[in-house]
């Protein structure tokens, strides 16, 4: 129902967000400048990872039976916000590094904190819709005759 749809969008948006970070990464592995080659190493690392997160996500979200949506939901909702803690965790990390010294780090740390302000973002996002379609599911569970 519901459920499969949100997962599949999940699994879509952050798919997007994992190809054009490779994209990226790889681009910028062509540059001399040690900053950007840094910025394109990680990444392109972190969107190889999304990638296979991504595509995890996409094969294991199965159609739940109605009774099991709600459950699942808050499982989904509980995972999203697990994330995005573990997000403002990645963005302090790559804040540290970015204030190393040398170029090499700054960049790895740079790169490092895009992508974790892009996946907070992304985890509250879907932690909020998730919450909104559990709200909807235990309305229609507790209306029902």
């Amino acid at each position: 129902m519901q459920l499969r749809a949100l997962q599949q969008a999940l699994a879509l948006r952050l798919m997007l967000w994992s190809l054009l970070s490779i994209a990226v990464g790889l681009l910028l592995q062509k540059t001399a400048l040690p900053f950007w080659r840094a910025f394109g190493q990680q990444t392109a690392g972190w969107g190889a990872i999304d990638g296979a997160i991504a595509l995890a996500g996409w094969r294991s979200g199965a159609q739940s039976p109605p009774a099991q949506e709600l459950p699942e939901l808050r499982k989904l909702r509980a995972l999203l916000w697990g994330n995005a803690l573990l997000d403002l965790l990645y963005i302090a990390v790559g804040l540290l590094l970015w204030r190393q010294a040398g170029p090499t780090r700054r960049g790895h740390g740079a790169a490092v904190v895009l992508q974790g302000l892009f996946l907070a973002i992304f985890d509250w996002v879907h932690a909020r819709a998730t919450a909104q379609l559990e709200k909807q599911c235990k309305d229609l569970h507790d209306h029902k005759p």
